[in-house]
């Protein structure tokens, strides 16, 4: 399987990124990219503020362009991952949206909430995994990445892939902040030997990578911190070499321990 990641400058003009979400799916068509990630809210720019009406997330006017997204795809044999504020219900939830070519589309939501989203959005329920050509995918957004557990989950299910959406940037530059966080995707990688894929804007200064880890935590692929760029590599699931099958195997029983303690 062909995975892509793609990174852009994210704002809140939907039908400006729309038309970048646009011009990453060209490419990818291009590089013959089966799956395929956005950053977290690719799609209306996160809101880095506390919202009281939910009006200004014009969320009926994403439904629009997440439609055109998916006749899009649906010429494709392409899964398209990416974020957007999204209504379920009565709640509204910060959520990677999957489109599959002629199928219905599901989303998952964050659950890690603090600060802005903890007070603009409703925290989601599902534990965040799909299905595609036979290969079971794990989808994470930002600030989930903090913590390992949301990981462990996914290692529990035998999932090989993880694909994290960030909209993690600053006004100033933080190379030490920038350098920690791709350390700890290469941990969330290497503790639970799989791979790791991210998306991060490029609006500001970006704080996390746009990147590709193997299950042995080493980058093999890593985009410009400035600049839009789509970054491919093929999934195969590599061989179960003495260091990684022994960390799946503690890893293992460490996760029946917790069970049976619950």
């Amino acid at each position: 399987m062909k995975i892509g990641t793609f990174q852009f400058a994210c704002d809140h003009n939907i039908e400006n990124n729309f038309l970048s979400i646009e011009r990453g799916i060209r490419e990818a068509i291009q590089n013959r990219v089966e799956l395929l990630l956005m950053p977290e809210c690719a799609l209306c720019g996160y809101f880095e503020e506390m919202i009281d009406d939910k009006v200004k997330y014009e969320i009926e006017k994403q439904d629009y362009y997440q439609e055109k997204l998916q006749h899009i795809i649906d010429r494709t044999s392409m899964t398209l991952v990416f974020g957007r504020i999204q209504s379920i219900g009565d709640d509204v939830c910060n959520v990677v949206a999957i489109l599959r070519p002629n199928s219905g589309s599901s989303y998952y939501a964050k659950r890690a909430l603090w600060g802005w989203d903890k007070n603009n959005f409703a925290a989601g329920k599902e534990k965040g995994f799909f299905v595609i050509g036979g290969v079971k995918i794990g989808t994470r957004i930002c600030y989930e990445a903090d913590f390992p557990e949301y990981f462990r989950e996914l290692f529990a299910e035998s999932i090989p892939i993880a694909l994290v959406s960030f909209a993690h940037s600053g006004e100033r530059d933080d190379i030490d902040r920038y350098e920690m966080m791709k350390g700890l995707l290469q941990t969330r990688a290497f503790e639970n030997a799989m791979f790791v894929v991210s998306a991060n804007s490029i609006s500001g200064n970006q704080l996390t990578p746009t990147a590709i880890i193997d299950p042995n935590g080493r980058v093999i692929g890593i985009a410009s911190r400035r600049e839009e760029e789509l970054l491919v590599f093929d999934y195969e699931e590599p061989p179960y070499q003495f260091g990684r099958q022994g960390r799946m195997e503690h890893s293992k029983y460490l996760c029946n321990i917790k069970q049976s303690q619950q």
